[in-house]
Protein backbone atom coordinates (compact mmCIF):
# COMPACT_ATOMS: atom_id res chain seq x y z
CA UNK A 1 0.00 0.00 0.00
CA UNK A 2 3.07 2.32 0.80
CA UNK A 3 4.05 2.38 -2.88
CA UNK A 4 0.70 2.81 -4.02
CA UNK A 5 1.12 5.94 -2.56
CA UNK A 6 4.12 6.80 -3.49
CA UNK A 7 3.38 5.79 -7.22
CA UNK A 8 0.33 7.99 -7.23
CA UNK A 9 2.67 10.73 -5.62
CA UNK A 10 5.29 10.23 -8.45
CA UNK A 11 1.97 10.21 -11.06
CA UNK A 12 0.80 13.62 -9.91
CA UNK A 13 4.10 15.26 -9.78
CA UNK A 14 5.03 14.24 -13.32
CA UNK A 15 1.97 15.39 -14.95
CA UNK A 16 2.13 18.65 -12.94
CA UNK A 17 5.26 19.23 -13.89
CA UNK A 18 6.27 19.75 -10.36
CA UNK A 19 9.87 18.79 -9.67
CA UNK A 20 9.65 17.06 -5.79
CA UNK A 21 13.31 17.53 -4.33
CA UNK A 22 14.70 16.50 -1.24
CA UNK A 23 12.66 17.70 1.65
CA UNK A 24 13.57 20.51 3.87
CA UNK A 25 10.12 21.07 5.22
CA UNK A 26 7.03 19.46 5.16
CA UNK A 27 6.81 19.63 1.68
CA UNK A 28 9.23 21.45 -0.78
CA UNK A 29 8.70 21.92 -4.78
CA UNK A 30 11.12 24.10 -7.15
CA UNK A 31 10.18 25.76 -10.39
CA UNK A 32 6.41 26.84 -11.00
CA UNK A 33 3.33 25.41 -10.04
CA UNK A 34 -0.41 25.33 -11.85
CA UNK A 35 -2.86 24.03 -9.81
CA UNK A 36 -6.91 23.23 -11.25
CA UNK A 37 -8.41 21.30 -14.37
CA UNK A 38 -8.01 24.52 -17.01
CA UNK A 39 -4.89 25.98 -15.37
CA UNK A 40 -2.19 23.03 -15.10
CA UNK A 41 -0.93 21.30 -18.44
CA UNK A 42 -2.24 24.77 -20.18
CA UNK A 43 -0.92 27.94 -18.73
CA UNK A 44 2.68 28.58 -17.74
CA UNK A 45 3.58 29.65 -14.33
CA UNK A 46 5.30 32.35 -13.15
CA UNK A 47 9.00 31.42 -12.72
CA UNK A 48 9.32 30.09 -9.14
CA UNK A 49 5.57 31.10 -8.92
CA UNK A 50 2.26 30.11 -8.53
CA UNK A 51 -1.43 29.45 -10.78
CA UNK A 52 -4.47 28.58 -8.43
CA UNK A 53 -7.52 28.54 -10.68
CA UNK A 54 -10.11 28.11 -7.38
CA UNK A 55 -10.65 29.38 -3.66
CA UNK A 56 -6.98 29.82 -1.99
CA UNK A 57 -7.35 30.12 1.85
CA UNK A 58 -4.75 31.39 4.17
CA UNK A 59 -5.33 30.68 8.30
CA UNK A 60 -9.23 28.95 7.21
CA UNK A 61 -10.60 25.71 5.40
CA UNK A 62 -13.04 27.46 4.18
CA UNK A 63 -12.00 30.39 1.50
CA UNK A 64 -15.00 32.42 1.11
CA UNK A 65 -12.95 34.25 -2.05
CA UNK A 66 -10.54 33.98 -4.32
CA UNK A 67 -8.11 34.90 -1.37
CA UNK A 68 -9.51 34.61 1.94
CA UNK A 69 -6.66 35.15 4.74
CA UNK A 70 -7.59 35.35 7.86
CA UNK A 71 -5.52 35.53 11.29
CA UNK A 72 -7.75 33.38 13.32
CA UNK A 73 -7.74 34.01 16.92
CA UNK A 74 -4.90 34.38 19.31
CA UNK A 75 -3.74 31.84 22.15
CA UNK A 76 -5.46 33.19 25.49
CA UNK A 77 -3.24 35.89 26.60
CA UNK A 78 -1.61 36.78 23.11
CA UNK A 79 -2.14 39.87 21.21
CA UNK A 80 -3.69 39.36 17.62
CA UNK A 81 -1.36 38.49 14.72
CA UNK A 82 -1.08 40.96 12.22
CA UNK A 83 -2.09 40.37 8.60
CA UNK A 84 0.81 42.21 6.81
CA UNK A 85 0.69 42.64 3.01
CA UNK A 86 3.58 44.67 1.92
CA UNK A 87 4.60 45.68 -1.39
CA UNK A 88 8.69 45.41 -2.81
CA UNK A 89 10.51 48.56 -2.20
CA UNK A 90 12.50 49.73 -5.54
CA UNK A 91 16.56 49.36 -5.74
CA UNK A 92 18.99 51.46 -7.06
CA UNK A 93 18.79 55.76 -7.35
CA UNK A 94 15.80 57.30 -7.97
CA UNK A 95 13.64 54.13 -8.22
CA UNK A 96 9.67 53.76 -7.13
CA UNK A 97 8.73 51.75 -5.00
CA UNK A 98 5.99 49.26 -5.31
CA UNK A 99 2.06 49.80 -5.14
CA UNK A 100 -0.46 48.31 -3.53
CA UNK A 101 -3.63 47.82 -5.60
CA UNK A 102 -7.23 46.98 -5.34
CA UNK A 103 -9.53 47.82 -8.45
CA UNK A 104 -13.30 46.54 -7.42
CA UNK A 105 -15.28 45.03 -10.08
CA UNK A 106 -17.37 46.89 -12.99
CA UNK A 107 -20.71 46.62 -12.87
CA UNK A 108 -23.17 45.37 -15.66
CA UNK A 109 -26.08 46.95 -17.08
CA UNK A 110 -28.19 48.57 -14.10
CA UNK A 111 -25.89 46.50 -11.51
CA UNK A 112 -23.53 48.61 -8.69
CA UNK A 113 -20.29 48.12 -9.15
CA UNK A 114 -17.87 46.34 -6.23
CA UNK A 115 -16.78 48.13 -3.39
CA UNK A 116 -13.98 48.13 -0.92
CA UNK A 117 -14.90 47.33 2.62
CA UNK A 118 -13.28 47.88 5.70
CA UNK A 119 -15.12 45.86 8.44
CA UNK A 120 -13.99 46.34 11.98
CA UNK A 121 -15.15 45.84 15.51
CA UNK A 122 -18.16 47.96 17.07
CA UNK A 123 -16.82 49.77 20.34
CA UNK A 124 -15.21 52.93 21.22
CA UNK A 125 -12.46 54.41 18.99
CA UNK A 126 -12.14 51.61 17.45
CA UNK A 127 -9.57 52.36 14.46
CA UNK A 128 -10.71 51.21 10.57
CA UNK A 129 -7.84 52.57 8.81
CA UNK A 130 -4.76 53.97 10.35
CA UNK A 131 -2.45 55.62 8.27
CA UNK A 132 1.12 55.63 9.51
CA UNK A 133 -0.77 57.02 12.52
CA UNK A 134 -1.57 60.30 10.87
CA UNK A 135 -4.74 59.40 9.45
CA UNK A 136 -7.53 57.56 10.89
CA UNK A 137 -11.03 56.51 9.88
CA UNK A 138 -12.71 55.43 13.05
CA UNK A 139 -16.06 53.80 13.06
CA UNK A 140 -17.50 55.24 16.73
CA UNK A 141 -15.20 58.33 17.98
CA UNK A 142 -15.79 57.32 21.78
CA UNK A 143 -19.01 58.45 22.44
CA UNK A 144 -21.43 56.43 20.33
CA UNK A 145 -22.34 59.68 18.62
CA UNK A 146 -21.03 58.89 15.23
CA UNK A 147 -18.43 57.63 12.55
CA UNK A 148 -15.54 60.05 12.58
CA UNK A 149 -12.52 60.45 9.80
CA UNK A 150 -9.56 61.91 11.89
CA UNK A 151 -6.13 63.55 10.44
CA UNK A 152 -3.42 64.13 13.17
CA UNK A 153 -0.71 66.41 13.20
CA UNK A 154 1.52 66.96 15.78
CA UNK A 155 -0.93 66.71 18.85
CA UNK A 156 -3.59 68.66 16.37
CA UNK A 157 -6.48 66.79 14.88
CA UNK A 158 -9.08 67.83 12.51
CA UNK A 159 -11.97 65.23 13.00
CA UNK A 160 -14.93 64.94 9.66
CA UNK A 161 -17.97 63.25 12.20
CA UNK A 162 -20.87 62.29 10.33
CA UNK A 163 -24.43 61.88 12.43
CA UNK A 164 -27.45 59.37 11.54
CA UNK A 165 -29.07 62.67 11.63
CA UNK A 166 -27.34 63.41 8.35
CA UNK A 167 -25.43 65.78 9.42
CA UNK A 168 -21.87 66.53 8.68
CA UNK A 169 -19.06 68.37 10.86
CA UNK A 170 -15.79 69.24 11.08
CA UNK A 171 -13.87 69.60 14.43
CA UNK A 172 -10.61 71.30 15.36
CA UNK A 173 -8.43 70.18 18.45
CA UNK A 174 -5.37 70.94 19.64
CA UNK A 175 -3.37 69.63 22.56
CA UNK A 176 -5.42 69.69 25.89
CA UNK A 177 -8.17 71.62 23.97
CA UNK A 178 -11.92 70.68 24.04
CA UNK A 179 -12.50 71.79 20.57
CA UNK A 180 -15.53 71.80 19.50
CA UNK A 181 -17.40 72.45 15.31
CA UNK A 182 -15.55 74.85 13.39
CA UNK A 183 -18.17 73.94 10.56
CA UNK A 184 -21.54 72.30 9.71
CA UNK A 185 -24.12 71.34 7.34
CA UNK A 186 -27.51 69.98 7.92
CA UNK A 187 -29.54 67.70 6.60
CA UNK A 188 -31.86 70.86 5.98
CA UNK A 189 -29.76 72.50 3.87
CA UNK A 190 -28.31 75.13 6.27
CA UNK A 191 -24.49 75.37 7.23
CA UNK A 192 -22.87 77.42 9.40
CA UNK A 193 -19.22 78.32 10.53
CA UNK A 194 -18.52 77.86 14.46
CA UNK A 195 -21.88 76.67 15.00
CA UNK A 196 -22.90 73.45 16.17
CA UNK A 197 -26.76 73.56 15.54
CA UNK A 198 -27.67 75.87 12.93
CA UNK A 199 -31.67 77.44 13.32
CA UNK A 200 -33.81 79.44 11.05
CA UNK A 201 -32.94 82.43 12.82
CA UNK A 202 -29.01 81.95 12.44
CA UNK A 203 -27.86 80.39 9.45
CA UNK A 204 -26.45 80.41 5.78
CA UNK A 205 -28.07 78.72 2.87
CA UNK A 206 -26.24 78.07 -0.83
CA UNK A 207 -28.70 78.39 -3.45
CA UNK A 208 -31.94 78.07 -1.04
CA UNK A 209 -35.16 77.15 -2.93
CA UNK A 210 -37.21 80.11 -4.20
CA UNK A 211 -40.31 79.18 -5.71
CA UNK A 212 -41.16 75.49 -6.45
CA UNK A 213 -45.08 75.45 -7.33
CA UNK A 214 -46.95 73.62 -10.14
CA UNK A 215 -45.09 71.65 -12.54
CA UNK A 216 -43.25 72.61 -15.80
CA UNK A 217 -41.73 71.46 -19.01
CA UNK A 218 -39.08 72.95 -21.59
CA UNK A 219 -38.54 73.12 -25.57
CA UNK A 220 -35.72 74.51 -26.42
CA UNK A 221 -35.29 77.15 -24.12
CA UNK A 222 -38.75 78.24 -23.54
CA UNK A 223 -39.99 76.80 -19.58
CA UNK A 224 -43.66 76.47 -19.62
CA UNK A 225 -45.28 76.05 -16.01
CA UNK A 226 -48.18 74.70 -15.20
CA UNK A 227 -49.94 75.79 -11.89
CA UNK A 228 -47.43 78.53 -11.81
CA UNK A 229 -47.19 82.08 -10.67
CA UNK A 230 -43.60 83.06 -11.99
CA UNK A 231 -42.55 86.38 -11.98
CA UNK A 232 -39.83 88.95 -13.18
CA UNK A 233 -38.62 88.56 -9.35
CA UNK A 234 -37.05 84.78 -10.78
CA UNK A 235 -34.18 86.42 -13.31
CA UNK A 236 -31.05 85.58 -12.29
CA UNK A 237 -32.04 82.54 -10.52
CA UNK A 238 -31.45 78.87 -11.74
CA UNK A 239 -34.45 76.16 -12.28
CA UNK A 240 -33.55 72.77 -11.44
CA UNK A 241 -36.04 69.71 -12.37
CA UNK A 242 -37.32 67.04 -10.67
CA UNK A 243 -34.99 64.52 -12.26
CA UNK A 244 -32.01 66.51 -11.29
CA UNK A 245 -31.46 68.37 -15.07
CA UNK A 246 -30.67 71.97 -15.20
CA UNK A 247 -32.43 74.92 -17.46
CA UNK A 248 -29.31 76.69 -16.35
CA UNK A 249 -30.07 80.47 -15.73
CA UNK A 250 -33.60 82.33 -15.65
CA UNK A 251 -32.97 85.57 -18.56
CA UNK A 252 -36.59 86.45 -18.73
CA UNK A 253 -40.07 85.62 -17.58
CA UNK A 254 -42.96 86.16 -20.36
CA UNK A 255 -45.56 85.51 -18.27
CA UNK A 256 -46.96 83.56 -15.16
CA UNK A 257 -46.67 80.05 -16.55
CA UNK A 258 -43.58 80.74 -19.47
CA UNK A 259 -40.00 81.76 -19.01
CA UNK A 260 -36.80 81.48 -21.11
CA UNK A 261 -33.14 80.06 -19.72
CA UNK A 262 -29.73 79.62 -21.21
CA UNK A 263 -30.23 75.97 -21.42
CA UNK A 264 -31.55 74.56 -24.42
CA UNK A 265 -33.24 71.08 -24.30
CA UNK A 266 -36.31 69.25 -24.08
CA UNK A 267 -37.96 68.59 -20.57
CA UNK A 268 -41.27 65.88 -21.25
CA UNK A 269 -43.80 65.51 -19.71
CA UNK A 270 -43.70 68.22 -16.81
CA UNK A 271 -42.50 67.41 -13.29
CA UNK A 272 -41.81 68.96 -10.29
CA UNK A 273 -39.10 71.88 -10.38
CA UNK A 274 -37.19 73.84 -7.76
CA UNK A 275 -36.21 77.50 -8.29
CA UNK A 276 -33.00 78.36 -6.56
CA UNK A 277 -31.72 81.36 -5.86
CA UNK A 278 -28.00 81.99 -6.88
CA UNK A 279 -24.85 82.77 -4.91
CA UNK A 280 -25.17 83.38 -1.26
CA UNK A 281 -28.09 84.13 0.50
CA UNK A 282 -28.55 85.40 3.93
CA UNK A 283 -32.15 85.03 6.17
CA UNK A 284 -33.78 88.01 6.59
CA UNK A 285 -33.10 88.13 10.76
CA UNK A 286 -29.43 87.64 10.11
CA UNK A 287 -26.27 90.47 10.57
CA UNK A 288 -23.04 90.27 8.63
CA UNK A 289 -19.98 91.68 10.46
CA UNK A 290 -16.73 92.84 8.74
CA UNK A 291 -13.95 93.56 11.42
CA UNK A 292 -17.15 93.04 14.89
CA UNK A 293 -18.24 89.83 15.93
CA UNK A 294 -21.55 92.00 17.01
CA UNK A 295 -23.09 93.13 13.89
CA UNK A 296 -25.11 95.59 14.84
CA UNK A 297 -27.32 95.90 11.76
CA UNK A 298 -27.51 93.94 8.82
CA UNK A 299 -24.18 94.89 7.14
CA UNK A 300 -21.53 96.36 9.78
CA UNK A 301 -18.50 96.98 9.16
CA UNK A 302 -15.85 98.51 11.41
CA UNK A 303 -11.94 99.70 11.33
CA UNK A 304 -9.76 100.71 14.32
CA UNK A 305 -8.51 102.99 12.53
CA UNK A 306 -9.53 106.29 10.17
CA UNK A 307 -9.90 105.76 6.52
CA UNK A 308 -11.96 104.57 3.83
CA UNK A 309 -13.69 100.96 5.15
CA UNK A 310 -15.40 100.19 2.01
CA UNK A 311 -15.42 100.04 -2.07
CA UNK A 312 -17.84 99.58 -4.38
CA UNK A 313 -16.94 98.90 -8.00
CA UNK A 314 -17.85 97.75 -11.40
CA UNK A 315 -16.41 98.69 -14.67
CA UNK A 316 -16.88 102.37 -15.26
CA UNK A 317 -15.31 102.98 -11.52
CA UNK A 318 -14.72 102.90 -8.19
CA UNK A 319 -15.99 104.79 -5.08
CA UNK A 320 -14.70 104.27 -1.48
CA UNK A 321 -16.57 105.31 1.07
CA UNK A 322 -14.97 106.85 4.77
CA UNK A 323 -16.71 107.78 7.72
CA UNK A 324 -16.16 110.67 9.78
CA UNK A 325 -17.67 112.06 13.33
CA UNK A 326 -20.69 113.88 11.82
CA UNK A 327 -20.76 112.65 7.94
CA UNK A 328 -19.55 110.31 5.37
CA UNK A 329 -16.92 111.27 2.71
CA UNK A 330 -17.62 109.34 -0.58
CA UNK A 331 -14.61 109.43 -2.96
CA UNK A 332 -15.50 107.94 -6.53
CA UNK A 333 -13.15 107.89 -10.02
CA UNK A 334 -12.69 110.96 -11.77
CA UNK A 335 -9.57 109.90 -13.69
CA UNK A 336 -9.65 111.22 -17.50
CA UNK A 337 -8.65 108.04 -18.48
CA UNK A 338 -11.89 106.34 -17.84
CA UNK A 339 -14.00 109.40 -19.99
CA UNK A 340 -14.40 110.25 -23.62
CA UNK A 341 -15.92 113.10 -25.03
CA UNK A 342 -14.65 115.59 -22.62
CA UNK A 343 -16.53 119.04 -23.69
CA UNK A 344 -16.76 122.56 -21.35
CA UNK A 345 -20.70 122.28 -20.07
CA UNK A 346 -23.01 125.47 -19.49
CA UNK A 347 -23.23 127.39 -16.00
CA UNK A 348 -24.51 124.76 -13.71
CA UNK A 349 -26.18 127.82 -11.78
CA UNK A 350 -29.52 126.60 -13.18
CA UNK A 351 -29.42 123.52 -13.41
CA UNK A 352 -29.05 123.00 -9.42
CA UNK A 353 -31.65 125.81 -9.17
CA UNK A 354 -34.14 124.01 -11.17
CA UNK A 355 -33.24 121.44 -8.28
CA UNK A 356 -36.24 121.31 -5.97
CA UNK A 357 -35.71 120.60 -2.28
CA UNK A 358 -38.05 119.34 -0.46
CA UNK A 359 -39.40 118.43 3.12
CA UNK A 360 -41.38 115.33 3.56
CA UNK A 361 -42.29 112.33 6.09
CA UNK A 362 -40.88 108.74 5.38
CA UNK A 363 -43.94 107.01 5.49
CA UNK A 364 -42.22 103.29 6.35
CA UNK A 365 -40.82 105.18 9.30
CA UNK A 366 -42.69 108.52 10.24
CA UNK A 367 -38.85 110.19 9.94
CA UNK A 368 -39.41 113.76 8.58
CA UNK A 369 -36.11 114.34 6.04
CA UNK A 370 -35.36 116.73 3.23
CA UNK A 371 -34.56 115.72 0.10
CA UNK A 372 -35.61 115.35 -3.48
CA UNK A 373 -39.19 113.46 -5.08
CA UNK A 374 -37.77 111.54 -7.88
CA UNK A 375 -40.49 111.73 -9.91
CA UNK A 376 -40.02 115.54 -9.58
CA UNK A 377 -35.95 115.07 -10.33
CA UNK A 378 -36.76 113.24 -13.26
CA UNK A 379 -38.33 115.76 -15.34
CA UNK A 380 -35.14 118.24 -15.52
CA UNK A 381 -32.64 115.48 -14.30
CA UNK A 382 -33.37 112.20 -15.54
CA UNK A 383 -30.01 111.38 -15.53
CA UNK A 384 -30.19 111.43 -12.11
CA UNK A 385 -33.05 108.98 -11.29
CA UNK A 386 -33.21 105.03 -11.68
CA UNK A 387 -36.12 103.76 -12.46
CA UNK A 388 -36.87 99.97 -10.84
Amino acid sequence: MRNTWVAQILVIAALASIPVIAEANSGDFSGAVAIGTSYAGVNTAPSNGLLVQGNVGIGTASPAGTLDVEGGTATSGNNGTNVNIVAQTGSGTNKNGGSINFNVGAATGTGNPGALNVNGISGTNTELVNLNNGFEIINDRGDGCCAALWQLDNGYATHFYTYGSGTFQIHKYGTGSAGGPVFTIQNNGYFGLGLGVITTANFLAASPPQYNAGSASQTGTTVTGVGTSWTSALIGSQLIYGNGTSSGTITAVASSTSLTATTSQTISPTQGYSINYTGLQIGTTGKVGIGTTSPAYLLHIYSPITGAVAELQNSSGACTHTPGASSETVTCSSDERLKSDIDDTESALAWVDSIRIRDFKVKATGEHKTGVVAQELNVNQPDMVHAN
